[in-house]
């Protein structure tokens, strides 16, 4: 459904969603339901990705076009806009935990102002970091924003990923970046955002593992802390933390209890001090 929500986006409005536009497009699925029925009808035509994403919805007993009686569900009964309890219920599950994710994009005013302006993707963390010389300094303490300040993290971390891997050795060399000057990514209490995947490179998927083997070529530093290797493996698959801690040349060690940070102390190579 959100998959749907993201590409009717961008196909009939020409922009990404914001985080506040697909929640409340799933909290509201008659109104969005309507807002396509009438884009859809007025199209001479649609991708066939796109075709594929309506056809995988129209397959599923619980969709937004069947919660929302869209006129492409299947189902008979949405064009006389009769909802059974069942779909009503099922629908609310299935959408409950994104929904709860992104409630407070839409309902907390600061959290839209600054992360929901739909003004389209642009190259606003590339421009910043490299022409610029800005440091980004994320601050949404999840304290207040909860679940949303933990998303909004990862987004943020995406974005600053795909944006540094994107640029070229020449657009680097250009703005000063590798001789004397270098980017930077740091984040404190790291256990609480390792996104360490096995399969993840398999995939094509530019997870921690893919970023701190790649991003040294493009003159990039990571600084991080943690508690330990137990509370990042509490977080992730153990082979894909042992993976990326392979991936991390340079480790510093404070005193610690840690029993599998100081196995890892003693059996690692190289200088030991």
């Amino acid at each position: 459904d959100s998959i749907l929500i993201f590409r009717s986006f961008q196909i009939f409005k020409r922009r990404e969603p914001t985080l506040a536009e697909i929640y409340e497009s799933l909290e509201a699925p008659e109104r969005f339901c309507n807002w396509l029925d009438m884009q859809v009808e007025e199209s001479e035509y649609l991708p066939d990705d796109y075709l594929r994403i309506i056809d995988a919805c129209k397959s599923e007993l619980f969709s937004i076009l069947t919660r929302g009686c869209s006129g492409l569900a299947d189902d008979g009964d949405a064009d006389m806009g009769v909802v059974d309890p069942e779909t009503k219920k099922q629908y609310a599950w299935h959408t409950s935990v994104l929904c709860s994710k992104f409630r407070a994009f839409s309902e907390n005013p600061v959290l839209r102002s600054k992360l929901c302006v739909p003004a389209g993707r642009d190259s606003e963390i590339t421009r910043r970091i490299y022409e610029e010389n800005t440091v980004v300094i994320v601050s949404i303490p999840s304290t207040h924003f909860a679940k949303a300040a933990h998303v909004a993290c990862t987004l943020l971390r995406d974005r600053f990923y795909n944006d540094v891997l994107n640029t070229t050795r020449a657009y680097r060399h250009e703005n000063g970046v590798g001789s004397g000057r270098y980017t930077f990514m740091m984040i404190d209490e790291y256990q609480n955002f390792i996104k360490a995947n096995s399969g993840a490179s398999n995939s094509g998927l530019i997870d921690d593992n893919t970023w701190f083997d790649k991003s040294r070529a493009y003159n990039h530093i990571n600084i991080l802390a943690s508690q330990g290797v137990v509370s990042l493996k509490s977080q992730a698959d153990s082979n894909a933390v042992d993976s990326l801690l392979q991936n991390i040349r340079n480790k510093i060690y404070f005193p610690t209890d840690d029993p599998q940070t100081l196995n890892r102390v003693q059996t690692s190579g190289g200088s030991i001090a």
